[in-house]
């Protein structure tokens, strides 16, 4: 009893309290959407919707300079420091505005070139115009809700998450029902750009006095070194991850079907909705929490807390759909992702792999441990897309998942080894 109540009164378990209430909303909001995309799009549409989510994903990172984990950690982590917490943010603003309007140029002159690489067709160039033209709004949302992140104000931030996830399910229930899988494609593309608006005016005393400073404040090249150093962490995850993805995706299509490529992303829907309770605890507590820890044995510490809170968890979420996941096919999809139910078992194995690991991959990112988690990434982002295509091969479809759990398996204990050797030398005692 007395451990359940260290745990009910641990910070931890306050935000993934309420990151349990906006996960809820996400879940239903996404379970929503992947509903009315199966019904009227079809897997060939979902996997050309998860194509596009891929690719935008790659664009959005580069819109905000890849500094989102940096801000978050820094702003934190001088949360006692204000004017150097201030400088941090300002030099934040200043890398987000200048790189949302060159990739909002670089989108727009190639536009047609990318319509042709996601989707095999110029017939949604204009998509990926409309997302280039709200390119910088989203940029700056996404700039706004890591400090506030930063700020521990974990009220806001899961605020505008479930806020953003509501307005998305509008924005495609109208774009779906009137344009189709046009619709579908436009609302991915734009929504979240959308969303900016609404956490601007939760903030909007903060922004009039980040504007104040965006000018008179002085050039540090030390804090913009330091935060382009997790720009090299970010653009690693935002290129290889999503492109190795497409690949799978490519890989699936071409040698098995588009619907086969849809049964898979309509997988891959399924984990990330259910994980989302965990990965929004990790990111709204667990980054700013080590960022701030300066003491190797209190770090260990809290790896070992929060570890002991998401293993279980993860793995008891998983057996629960997958013995739910009749029913999970019957609501979400439709007779045409039958095939699906083949998949849960090992998936839902992956999974428990993949959020273990990302507890571990966290303390990279908070450590600036760069060579690390960059060579990480790397590598087992081309074991999963070499694994896939060896596993497929053999198995068809199933064989992506076996790659799945294998690479996220193999990851997780390699992660082990560094954090619990290599990365003790470089946290201050």
């Amino acid at each position: 009893m007395s451990k359940l109540k260290k745990i009910f009164k641990s910070d931890f378990f306050k935000v993934s309290l309420w990151s349990g209430v906006a996960t809820i909303v996400r879940m239903g909001v996404n379970l929503a959407i992947s509903k009315i995309l199966a019904v009227l799009v079809g897997p060939s549409g979902f996997a050309l919707v998860g194509q596009l989510q891929n690719g935008l994903a790659i664009f959005r990172t580069l819109s905000t300079g890849a500094i989102s984990n940096g801000v978050t950690k820094y702003v934190a982590e001088f949360n006692d420091e204000k004017a150097k917490q201030q400088r941090y943010i300002i030099a934040a603003l200043r890398i987000t505005i200048f790189c949302s309007f060159t990739i909002m140029i670089v989108t727009l002159l190639f536009s047609k070139a990318i319509s042709v690489y996601l989707f095999h067709t110029v017939d949604y160039r204009s998509i990926i115009i409309f997302f280039a033209l709200g390119i910088v709004f989203f940029a700056l949302n996404g700039i706004f809700l890591a400090i506030i992140n930063g700020f521990k104000r974990y009220k806001v931030f899961i605020s505008a998450s479930i806020v953003g996830a509501i307005f998305l399910l509008i924005l495609s229930l109208v774009l779906v029902f009137y344009l189709n899988l046009y619709g579908a494609l436009l609302a991915f593309s734009i929504g979240q750009s959308l969303v900016f608006f609404v956490t601007a005016y939760w903030i909007r005393k903060d922004i009039i006095q980040w504007l104040k400073n965006l000018v008179s404040e002085k050039i540090d090249k030390q804090l913009y070194k330091q935060l382009f150093s997790f720009s090299l962490m970010a653009l690693t995850s935002a290129l290889v991850v999503p492109f190795s993805e497409i690949l799978i995706r490519n890989y699936i299509t071409d040698n098995i079907s588009l619907n086969a490529a849809g049964i898979w992303e309509g997988m891959n829907k399924i984990s990330t909705t259910y994980l989302g309770v965990i990965t929004l605890s990790l990111s709204t507590y667990y980054l700013p929490k080590i960022s701030g820890i300066k003491v190797k044995t209190e770090l260990l510490k809290e790896i070992s807390k929060v570890m002991k809170l998401v293993a279980p968890a993860t793995i008891m979420l998983g057996v629960l759909i997958y013995l739910l996941r009749d029913f999970i096919i019957s609501i979400l999809f439709t007779a045409e992702f039958t095939e699906m139910r083949e998949l849960f078992a090992v998936k839902m194995l992956g999974d428990s792999f993949k959020i273990m690991s990302w507890v571990l991959s966290f303390v990279m990112l908070a450590k600036a441990m760069t060579v690390e988690f960059i060579l990480t990434e790397i590598i087992f982002s081309i074991a999963m897309v070499l694994l896939s295509f060896f596993l497929m091969a053999k198995y068809q479809l199933i064989g992506s998942i076996y790659a799945y759990a294998i690479n996220y398996f193999l990851y997780l204990v390699i992660l082990y080894f560094i954090i619990i050797f290599s990365n003790l030398k470089v946290v201050k005692s």
